[in-house]
């Protein structure tokens, strides 16, 4: 098993589903913006985790997440042990935030925010994260891999950090091995690539808690940075990382 679990914060456009749709495959895209349209992998089955549990022997498996709920659902099939997804991806943690503080405001009944539900906001964020991050220790059916992608923010400090309301701004980074900040560049050739810097420079939030990932990756994907965190897999792993 090689377990991993990555933030990736980039400006829209630069190429953050595709990059989740690089993740071991069975591979689960929990979908909230509707990016997963125009990844490359093939085919596609849609799942709704409120009607039954996944479909299995699938390379993608998308669910267009319509509301919190629905995100909630999808971890219970997942802790239930019956699926045989090897990654998880979510696309975005900055929509998920938006659905969760939809769900929070109509619990409440108010149709406003609180200043009050920003701590219920970070708790049901939090736990959420924590609960997909940790399925790579599920006693029965682990899922190694987890991607969580955001939109990226200035902050008010001049750093680019995770595109995330509240509390979660601070918290997110800490709960994750990989913290990378995407975005493009052109080579000495003038051809455009895709960069991930993965260590903490100015101005930006990354790091690296394997320190084997280097400065920046060029052009990266998930399954790269696995064999360079764990070495290459041997042949009886495929299909299980």
């Amino acid at each position: 098993m090689r377990p991993l679990s990555v933030v990736v914060h980039a400006e829209s456009g630069i190429g953050k589903s595709w990059f989740a749709d690089t993740a071991p495959a069975p591979r689960l895209i929990l979908d909230a913006e509707g990016g997963s349209k125009f990844t490359p992998s093939q085919p596609k089955v849609f799942w709704n985790p409120m009607e039954g549990p996944p479909p299995l022997g699938q390379e993608t498996v998308v669910v267009m997440v319509r509301d919190f709920q629905m995100m909630q659902y999808a971890y219970q099939w997942l802790n239930s042990g019956q699926h045989d997804f090897q990654s998880v991806g979510l696309d975005s943690v900055t929509e998920l935030q938006k659905r969760c503080k939809d769900a929070i405001r109509a619990m409440e009944g108010t149709g406003g925010f609180r200043i009050q539900d920003w701590g219920t906001l970070l708790d049901d964020m939090e736990l959420l994260i924590r609960q997909f991050r940790d399925l790579w220790s599920h006693p029965v059916r682990p899922v190694p891999v987890t991607v969580l992608i955001t939109t990226t923010q200035m902050d008010d400090k001049g750093v680019y950090r995770p595109h995330v309301q509240g509390g979660l701004k601070l918290s997110l980074p800490y709960f994750v091995d990989v913290v990378g900040y995407l975005y493009t560049a052109a080579n000495d050739l003038g051809e455009l690539e895709r960069r991930l810097l993965v260590q903490p420079a100015p101005g930006f939030i990354a790091k690296d808690r394997t320190d084997r990932l280097g400065f920046e990756i060029v052009n990266p994907n998930i399954q790269t940075m696995l064999d360079t965190v764990f070495g290459p897999a041997q042949p009886d792993q495929i299909g299980v990382q």
